[in-house]
């Protein structure tokens, strides 16, 4: 049995619950917003990165059939797992 993951999560959880009223408005504009610029950013560099040379994955980006390059980019690399999750746990954080 895995332990990491679900201590990952409750060390993170713990130190941003610490926090005492935070609101939606905040949850949104500063956390959630800034996990997702950091992810579409770093998934946007690893692409470029390990498919070879950057110039021709980035005009691949622009040329026909791109649906499966910008889909690479989305699905991202499996060591970004945790990005997404959290900001699906602070966008629940509300609820």
């Amino acid at each position: 049995m895995r332990w990491g993951v679900p201590v990952f999560v409750m060390i993170s959880g713990a130190l941003f619950l610490s926090k005492n009223e935070i609101s939606t408005k905040v949850i949104f504009s500063k956390y959630v917003l800034r996990i997702v610029t950091a992810f579409a950013a770093w998934s946007f560099i690893y692409y470029l990165v390990s498919k070879g040379e950057i110039a021709e994955q980035f005009v691949g980006l622009f040329s026909p059939g791109r649906v499966g390059r910008l889909a690479g980019i989305i699905t991202s690399y499996y060591h970004l797992w945790f990005l997404p999750m959290i900001a699906g746990i602070y966008i629940c954080l509300p609820i």
